[in-house]
């Protein structure tokens, strides 16, 4: 009887002294976030863990922000999805959630797979008669295009060869195109504007008038202090005056001038797509419209050489 006893008090202790595993921790998915200032990155990343559950262990997602917009892209295995969210106007805060949200659904999509059903069964008489089922092919949303921003401002020129600086009104516009180089993000600007100035002459002053306008490539880096530089060429008309009209014989003069610009700004980026921003621009005038004898011992008056500027303008982010 007691080596019955002492069999099975053995054998109970050998089940109490057995090694108990714990369980493996969970994999977290692979999460990369770009150019995101305004989502909190640590909740997120809790989120998208917890949300996903099983599939975790072998989900990709990448976040990528352009201000307001928000681009996700998921993929776990053969499963994949992107979508483009505008969130301007929703709680940053809620934003770490749908994006969670938005992968899991991107990827819990039902999928449906090509079937053939047969629906009536061969006879004699009758031949077998099929209906394949064809699946649509999945709809994904589109991925962030070009996002434009229209901005206004005023401006003031140093025109070495004026002997004066000119200030006046800027209009304009900025596009980016979707695809990252880096942290940055290039495009294009254009702008156009009018500017005024006027400099004292030997017997009376010498007024000058411009219209001009700018096409250039930029880089931009986003986010909600957002720096760029550009480079482009600037091209415009001067139309220059002496005034009283009886200074000199050729007292007024008109003629086009053109050159490369180079900019450098910085961008900042409020709530509701407003923005404002400043930048210095730097030229050189190629071709020069220039004036001579527009007084009688003022030998040069005009747009030509080497100029600068400075612009300070208001945004909106379309």
């Amino acid at each position: 009887m007691w080596h019955g006893r002492l069999a099975w008090t053995c054998a109970l202790l050998a089940v109490l002294a057995a090694p108990v595993h714990a369980a493996p921790p969970a994999t977290k998915p692979v999460i990369r976030i770009e150019a995101c200032a305004d989502l909190n990155d640590a909740a997120t990343r809790k989120l998208l863990a917890l949300e996903l559950g099983s599939l975790a262990e072998r989900s990709t997602v990448s976040i990528h922000c352009d201000g307001t917009t928000v681009v996700l892209n998921v993929t776990a295995g053969e499963r994949q999805g992107s979508r483009s969210m505008n969130l301007a106007g929703t709680d940053a805060r809620a934003w770490p959630r749908i994006l969670a949200l938005s992968a899991v659904e991107l990827l819990t999509e039902p999928i449906i797979t090509p079937e053939v059903a047969e629906v009536a069964k061969p006879s004699a008489s009758q031949p077998a008669t099929t209906i394949a089922a064809v699946a649509p092919a999945p709809v994904r949303s589109s991925p962030v295009g070009v996002q434009i921003a229209l901005f206004a401002g005023a401006l003031i020129r140093a025109v070495p060869r004026l002997q004066t600086s000119t200030t006046g009104l800027q209009l304009g516009g900025i596009g980016v195109w979707p695809q990252p180089l880096g942290p940055w993000r290039l495009g294009a600007r254009v702008a156009g504007g009018f500017e005024h100035g006027q400099r004292s002459l030997d017997a009376g002053d010498g007024v000058a008038n411009a219209v001009s306008a700018l096409v250039a490539m930029m880089a931009l880096r986003p986010g909600r202090w957002a720096p760029w530089g550009s480079v482009g060429l600037r091209a415009g008309r001067a139309w220059l005056q002496g005034v009283p009209t009886d200074i000199a014989t050729g007292s007024s003069f008109s003629a086009p001038w053109l050159g490369p610009e180079a900019s450098l700004g910085l961008q900042w980026r409020g709530v509701h797509g407003l923005g404002a921003g400043a930048h210095v621009d730097a030229g050189y005038a190629a071709v020069a419209a220039v004036a001579r004898g527009i007084a009688p011992t003022s030998s040069r008056f005009g747009y030509d050489g080497a100029w600068f500027a400075l612009n300070i303008s208001l945004a909106l982010q379309l």
